[in-house]
């Protein structure tokens, strides 16, 4: 998907090139973990979700007092269990995401400042897996061994808040963040329309740079 990654390249670099009337610019990075799931007329009720885990960094330009964009990348964990049978089934597909997200915040009289954010998820799907696990052992294959094709290109929507506060150089933020999935997991035409959707608990730390 050629076109989505260049939009991603070309918002990011857009936010990330200095300019004279730049405010100020804050880098980090941030971890957490992500509770994911499949939603969708043809997803089978008997799905559990998928817990992984997110790595990655992100950069924070300042457009005014309140407002910010928050350009990320980031590994997450994604996927969904089977656990309807004896046999447990967990579909593993992991991604490289680019959230490119508004940022607003709320300045407070005190040293905590709480914030929420909005905005588009860019996913590019970095590896797909299928593992089992029984009383007579386990079994690991890729996706495509089991007729599986994943989309390589995921497009959804993000939701969030969370909190600031100092910390030595910089600040620490903890925060929730909901993910909606808009496009189809599955890339193979006729296949049933499933869609990822994740609820994750992230921390992370920035720090100011440049002038």
């Amino acid at each position: 998907m050629k076109a989505p990654a260049l939009l991603a390249a070309v918002v990011c670099l857009g936010v990330l090139l200095p300019s004279p009337t730049a405010g100020q610019v804050t880098a980090g990075f941030t971890f957490g973990l992500n509770f994911a799931s499949l939603h969708g007329d043809d997803v089978s009720d008997d799905l559990d979700g998928r817990t992984g885990i997110i790595l990655g960094g992100f950069i924070e330009k300042a457009l005014t007092d309140q407002f910010s964009i928050q350009p990320e990348l980031r590994y997450a964990q994604k996927g969904a269990t089977d656990s309807g049978s004896s046999f447990d089934v967990t579909l593993k597909i992991d991604y490289i995401e680019v959230p490119v997200l508004l940022k607003v915040n709320f300045p407070t009289e005190g040293q905590v400042s709480p914030h929420l954010l909005v905005g588009p998820v860019f996913g590019f799907n970095s590896g797909c897996t299928i593992s089992g696990d029984d009383s007579e052992g386990s079994v690991d294959q890729d996706c495509e061994d089991d007729d599986i094709d994943p989309a390589s290109f995921e497009l959804s929507g993000m939701v969030g808040g969370g909190v600031s506060f100092p910390a030595g150089p910089g600040e620490v933020t903890f925060g929730a963040r909901y993910q909606l999935g808009l496009t189809n997991v599955n890339d193979t035409e006729g296949d049933d329309e499933a869609k990822l959707r994740a609820f994750s608990l992230v921390a992370s730390f920035g720090f100011p740079v440049g002038g």
